[in-house]
């Protein structure tokens, strides 16, 4: 790629990040903002119009932009399309985004990955996503990519941990992905909690995703932190396997690890031999009177989470906490006991970081991974590109 290609290339992410972070934006705004000539826009939006990326959109008079009316630019919600996959230890959840990330069809169907091998799971998702493409009257090449997330471990070159489950045990997931799905898309894998934060961040606005702590609580419990927008996964790209961590007796009354007292398993006398067990978690939540033995319940499950928050405020000093998951539609029933216990923990003269719910009951993993494909459209060429 010559240098002015370049430019002219690195331009046009900027302009499609602008639209992407501010919405419709006039031309003059947009040569404003990176401090370049209308015509420099003209080219690098030039680019985007093309490629099906960003369309013109009427504006009335008296809106916020400035610019003759009619001139304001947007991003095309059909100019490409992510599919997204979330596995669970029960199911299989497909979803087909657009470009701004609205789910246009959805497919859930049971899934127990515990008798089911990996290689058998991926013909199926081939063969729904073909289905979501038929019946959306969509070709293979306007999907840019697939991404798949996972409640287990995931290195950054795809390769998959679940270590209860030994069929997914050292799987190269984005190998075998990669070989079944149509040549040329992309294809991204990560854990559960990884794409649940990277999804959160990207909606919150730049203050808040600067340190930014997500935390999912289901069967197994993970998290991941969120350092100026991006989600840190540590050295060997598996940070955030808090549901691991060791809690005592003291802190938690238990003594296991963090996700066998703060996951399913502490609710397990109230999920019974439920096939979703997710169903029975909202069935919960929606109780108006709690009876005395789910008060009980509740109330050290707010003990065991006060004691893990506490320990990972601690080591990652986030200024901002976000609870997800399926669990997290039972947080509010325990919000104001876990705020006091913190308190009284932490250091005196400092504030506990705001914790909040963000999508109770939604699967957002699944869109999470939708959202890291779509990302490779925002990224900005590598120097190295210049030699290309």
């Amino acid at each position: 790629m010559t240098t002015t290609r370049l430019l002219r290339h690195v331009n046009s992410q900027k302009c499609l990040r602008l639209l992407r972070d501010r919405g419709p934006q006039s031309k003059a705004d947009l040569a404003r903002e990176l401090g370049v000539t209308k015509t420099t826009v003209g080219y690098a939006v030039g680019e985007l119009m093309d490629a099906g990326l960003v369309v013109e959109v009427g504006i009335e008079q008296g809106g916020s932009y400035r610019g003759r009316p009619g001139n304001a630019l947007t991003l095309n919600s059909n100019g490409a399309y992510f599919v997204g996959v979330e596995v669970t230890p029960e199911h299989l959840l497909v979803v087909l985004c657009d470009f701004s990330l609205a789910i246009v069809k959805r497919v859930t169907i049971p899934l127990k990955i515990s008798e089911t091998p990996a290689d058998n799971v991926v013909p199926r998702i081939r063969s729904i996503v073909d289905t979501m493409l038929r019946e959306s009257r969509l070709s293979e090449t306007d999907v840019y990519g697939l991404g798949m997330s996972v409640s287990g471990i995931v290195t950054p070159a795809g390769r998959v941990f679940i270590p209860p489950v030994r069929l997914w045990n050292e799987v190269d997931l984005t190998v075998m992905l990669t070989a079944a799905m149509p040549r040329g898309w992309v294809i991204k894998c990560c854990n559960d909690a990884a794409a649940t934060a990277f999804l959160i961040s990207e909606r919150l606005p730049e203050r808040e995703k600067e340190s930014l702590l997500v935390l999912v609580l289901a069967n197994g419990i993970g998290s991941a932190v969120v350092r100026n927008g991006i989600v840190d996964r540590g050295a060997h790209g598996v940070a955030g396997e808090i549901g691991l961590m060791r809690l005592s007796d003291a802190l938690s009354n238990s003594a296991n690890t963090f996700q066998d007292g703060a996951g399913y398993a502490h609710f397990a006398k109230f999920i019974g031999t439920a096939e979703d067990p997710e169903d029975a978690v909202n069935a919960l939540a929606a109780m108006g009177e709690t009876d005395a033995e789910l008060l009980e319940t509740l109330s050290v499950w707010s003990d065991r989470l006060a004691a893990a928050f506490l320990n990972a405020i601690y080591l990652l000093d986030p200024a901002l906490i976000v609870v997800s998951g399926p669990l997290s539609v039972l947080y509010p029933k325990v919000a104001e006991r876990v705020a006091e216990r913190l308190q009284e923990k932490f250091i005196p003269g400092l504030s506990v970081p705001p914790i909040v719910v963000d999508g109770p009951g939604q699967r957002l993993p699944a869109v999470g991974a939708a959202a890291l494909i779509r990302e490779d459209l925002f990224l900005l060429p590598a120097f190295s590109s210049v030699a290309a």
